[in-house]
């Protein structure tokens, strides 16, 4: 697998903060650090896609606090126009009356969707283990 350097200006802050982050979380390198970020990124992305809301709660209940970064927005926007785009109870209804399509040309007919809607499957997706364990 080719790789490519990636070379990121930091604030002393941001350099301490994230030393900090992956000493706690056991991560010896900043290739580590950088790889879980992004399978955190992707997760995040994805859940917002699929029309899911991010952010934690506490034990037992207690008050949400839904996350916030401006730069998922576009994934918010994906999952509005997938919505959109989506049938109605009707119109599965029906389809599921209708006898004999083979399952290739479903399967077909849902990667035409997918791709028309700019949809990624990654491999977390298909259930493959992510980049540092469980997310």
């Amino acid at each position: 697998m080719e790789t490519k350097r990636l070379q990121v200006d930091l604030t002393e802050k941001e350099h301490t903060e994230m030393e900090r982050l992956a000493a706690m979380a056991g991560l010896k390198t900043k290739r580590e650090f950088v790889v879980n970020a992004l399978t955190l990124f992707r997760w995040a992305a994805n859940e917002l896609a699929a029309g899911r809301h991010v952010g934690s709660f506490a034990p037992g209940g207690g008050h949400v606090k839904q996350l916030e970064m401006p730069c998922l927005q576009p994934f918010v926007q994906l999952s509005d126009e997938l919505d959109r785009a989506s049938p109605t109870a009707e119109e599965l209804q029906a389809r599921a009356k209708r006898p004999g399509i083979p399952a290739e040309q479903v399967l077909a007919e849902m990667r035409k969707l997918l791709e028309a809607n700019r949809v990624a499957v990654s491999p977390v997706d298909r259930g493959a283990e992510p980049v540092g364990g469980h997310v």
